[in-house]
């Protein structure tokens, strides 16, 4: 049908030639869209992961480098930042045994030191991972250093060479209702000094 109005072929909306060429007309649209919905998609979970929870930074929980001569003890310092009422912590450090050595039977005094509470505990589940753990059995009484070090493990014997002290996978910051607060974990290094 043509229109009296207008030069153009005009077609019945309830025609199927109809559809047809209004979904030729809005086809860039759609397409559109559908991009947008698909950055949306994976920008979001992104933005999600970065921003923090409630305005607070994640925190951070890194093993420096060490150096040290063959056969002395090393204190290896864990530094964290952005510890803001943390309610429970439980950390697998793996290091080379071949490397670095704990003495048989030692306590958790004996492994680490310097620790912000009482009821930490550390050992030794296997030559090559250390196990520390703690929780705010209270509830009321979380850890917070801003910047600072939460604590030292005390390697008795460095045989020599190099050796990574690492975090592995399952080592977890919580907050005070035990749910992640999806630390960044660093880990270092032990090696020979002059």
């Amino acid at each position: 049908m043509i229109s009296s109005s207008a030069s153009t072929l005009s077609l019945p909306e309830t025609s199927h030639e109809g559809r047809v060429a209004r979904a030729y007309r809005s086809w860039p649209v759609l397409i559109l869209a559908a991009l947008l919905t698909c950055f949306w998609a994976f920008l979001e979970p992104a933005v999600a992961q970065d921003e923090p929870a409630g305005g607070k930074p994640k925190p951070t929980v890194s093993i420096g480098d060490r150096e040290v001569l063959a056969g002395a003890s090393v204190d290896v310092p864990i530094e964290v930042s952005g510890f803001t009422d943390v309610g429970a912590i439980s950390l697998i450090v793996t290091y080379d045994p071949e490397v670095l050595q704990f003495a048989k039977g030692m306590d958790t005094k004996a492994l680490i030191s310097d620790v912000p509470r009482d009821n930490f505990s550390a050992n030794v589940a296997e030559p090559g991972e250390l196990r520390i753990a703690w929780f705010d059995a209270s509830g009321s009484s979380p850890i917070k250093i801003a910047d600072g070090t939460l604590l030292k493990i005390t390697f008795h014997r460095y045989a020599g060479g190099r050796s990574p002290v690492a975090f592995a996978e399952d080592s977890e910051v919580g907050d005070m209702e035990a749910k992640s607060m999806k630390a960044i974990f660093q880990d270092g290094q032990v090696v020979g000094g002059p």
